[in-house]
This record gives structure tokens, sequence and C-alpha cells, in this order.
């Protein structure tokens, strides 16, 4: 009865050992003719409505246990700061999210790492040039993600700031 017990309790904390290692940003490049686009990490980018077009979010999950994990599910969200769009020089301040979404990852394999692409346009698009309508500009933008919880697991945010590129 006993090894019953332990077999039992042994096989529970086999099952997929799932962790949201880390966000960040990616930047896209097109190609001619008509290929898909290139991306890139990035850390820095211009702040315009045209930039906003090549970018998306990325999340890194790890499965470090013996089993696949699988029907994980992705949260994200992506909040902007926001400075004054005129010459006077003003403080940036973080507004509230104007996106939350999710992305369903069906699979994810034993001892793999996954870098999945989280879109974020054509939503950032709009929000910049309604933004630019309204005397606004974007200073940076954060990207929050987080693991659906399960199986009692530990929640974890992750973050990643994209700063605007500096003039030359």
């Amino acid at each position: 009865m006993r090894g019953v017990v332990l077999a039992a309790l042994l096989a529970a904390n086999a099952s997929a050992e799932l962790t949201l290692d880390a966000a960040g940003w990616q930047s896209g490049r097109v190609e001619k003719p008509a290929r898909p686009a290139v991306w890139t990490d990035a850390a820095v980018s211009p702040m315009d409505a045209k930039a906003s077009r090549l970018l998306r979010g990325k999340a890194v999950l790890k499965n470090r246990g013996p089993k696949a994990a699988e029907g994980v599910l992705l949260r994200y969200s992506v909040t902007a700061r926001l400075v004054p769009d005129r010459n006077a020089p003003a403080e940036a301040a973080w507004a509230l999210p104007f996106m939350v979404d999710e992305r369903r990852v069906p699979k994810i394999g034993p001892n793999q790492i996954l870098e999945i692409p989280l879109t974020t346009t054509p939503k950032l698009e709009l929000y910049v040039k309604r933004l630019a309508r309204q005397g606004f500009k974007v200073n940076g933008l954060k990207l929050s993600a987080m693991l659906d919880p399960h199986d009692g697991g530990a929640v974890r945010l992750v973050e990643a700031i994209l700063s605007p590129e500096q003039p030359k």
C-alpha cells in the first residue's frame, strides 16, 4: 500500500515544470520582394505609427520537466509611457494598459525552450495614431506577461521595457 501511495506522489511531482523566463521586444524588417519580416531583438525603437507596424513582443517559455505541457495559456498586456507632444519639457507618465491579450501554446515538449511571438499590431498602431491626434506621443512601451495559473504553480509576472530611439 505504501508503494502505491509513494508512486502516486512521485508521478504527481514529475509533471511539467513550466516557467516563463523572460519577455522582450522584437522589431521587424521587411525584405523585398514580398518576403516575411525578419525579426530581431530590440531594446530601443522609434516611437511613431510607422515604426509600430513592425514591433511585437516575445516570451520565453521553459519546460524543465520530464513530461510535455499542453494547452498553456500565456496572458500579456502592453502599456505606454506618454509625454505631451509639444516643445515644453514634461515628465513622462505610464498610462493604463491599452492592450490585454492572450496566446495559447498547444504543446511544449519535455526539456524544451520556446520563444513565443506576441502580436501587438494593429492595436499598437491605432493607439499611437490616436495619441498623436490628441497631442501626445509614446515615450516607451512596457510588455507584461504571465502564465495562466495552473496546478497550484506560482504566479510570476515578467516585464520588458522598450525605450525610444535617441536622436542622432
